[in-house]
């Protein structure tokens, strides 16, 4: 059975922690055209996205892995969110 889109945005924190990043604080930018030196993105639990207070980047966990394996349909990243 494939997971939906709401049980699939709440991998956000995984995703995060997978890559050696901790959501309970601050870190670099994830948006690609900000070379953020100082951490100025935060994760928002109850959303389910992280947020560049810097630059006003948003990103949900698609967005994100979209980016990463350079997707740009949405059925093609929540298949690649889903696996």
């Amino acid at each position: 059975m494939t997971d939906t889109f709401d049980s699939l945005r709440p991998m956000l924190e995984t995703y995060l922690r997978e890559r050696g990043i901790d959501p309970r604080k601050r870190f670099r930018c994830l948006n690609p055209e900000h070379f953020d030196h100082d951490p100025s993105m935060g994760y928002d639990s109850k959303r389910h996205k992280v947020h560049c207070f810097a630059c006003g980047a948003t990103y949900d966990v698609f967005d994100l892995v979209g980016q990463e394996e350079n997707l740009t349909d949405f059925p093609s990243k929540m298949k690649a969110v889903n696996r």
